[in-house]
C-alpha cells in the first residue's frame, strides 16, 4: 500500500528507530510478529513502532492490532493507526469509517503546529477508505471547528482522488471554506 502523499507529509512522522523484532515483523509484512505486548507497552516509542509497523503493512492480518492502537492514548500512535486503517479498508470500508469518526470524537487535543495531526490522519483515512459514509461524515465537519474543517478538507481531497467527483453541496462548501470569510479564515487545503 503506498504512504499518502501531499497536501501533508507523506505519513506521520517516526521518532525513533523500530527495535528489532518489529522492524524485523515489518520487513517480512507479518502483522502476527507485532505482539500485543509491543501494542500495550509503556514505552511509546516501542508502541509508535509497533502501529507504524501495522500501518505499513496494512493487511488483513493487521487490522485488528490497527483497531488497538486506534485506541491508544499518543497522538502519533493514532496517526500511524488510521493511516494504516485508511490504505487497508477494502476488507470493511464502511466498518472503517465508523471506528475512525468514533475515534475523532474523543481525541485529546493536540499542540498547534504539529503536523499532521491525528484528526488530520483520522480524516485522510476517512477519505481513502472511499466507503458511502466517507463523504457524508467529512462534509459534516466543514462546518465545525477551523481544526475539523482542515481535516475534513485533507480527507476529502483524498476521497476525490479515489471517487473523481464529489457532490455538489461538498464542492461548494470547500469553495467557501477556501475562500473564508471576514469571521472565519480561508483554508487552502480546500482548494488542493
Amino acid at each position: 500500500s503506498s504512504e499518502p502523499s501531499a497536501p501533508v507529509a507523506s505519513a506521520p512522522i517516526a521518532d525513533s528507530p523500530a527495535p528489532p523484532s518489529i522492524l524485523a515483523a515489518e520487513q517480512r509484512r507479518h502483522a502476527s510478529e507485532i505482539k500485543l505486548d509491543d501494542q500495550s507497552s509503556r514505552d511509546v516509542s516501542v508502541r509508535r513502532a509497533a502501529a507504524r509497523a501495522l500501518a505499513r503493512i496494512a493487511s488483513p492480518g493487521a487490522r485488528a492490532g490497527l483497531l488497538k492502537a486506534l485506541a491508544d492514548e499518543d497522538p502519533i500512535v493514532v496517526a500511524w493507526a488510521a493511516y494504516g486503517l485508511g490504505a487497508s479498508c477494502e476488507i470493511a470500508r464502511s466498518d472503517t469509517v465508523s471506528a475512525l469518526a468514533a475515534r475523532s470524537v474523543s481525541l485529546p487535543s493536540e499542540p498547534p503546529g504539529q503536523a499532521p495531526s491525528a484528526l488530520e490522519w483520522i480524516a485522510r483515512g476517512i477519505g481513502r477508505c472511499g466507503a458511502d459514509e466517507s463523504e457524508p461524515t467529512l462534509f459534516a465537519w466543514l462546518s465545525r471547528s477551523p481544526r475539523e474543517a482542515r481535516a475534513a478538507a485533507l480527507g476529502l481531497v483524498d476521497l476525490a482522488r479515489r471517487k473523481k467527483r464529489l457532490v455538489d453541496a461538498t464542492i461548494a462548501s470547500l469553495l467557501n471554506l477556501a475562500a473564508g470569510s471576514p469571521s472565519t479564515p480561508s483554508v487552502p487545503e480546500a482548494m488542493v
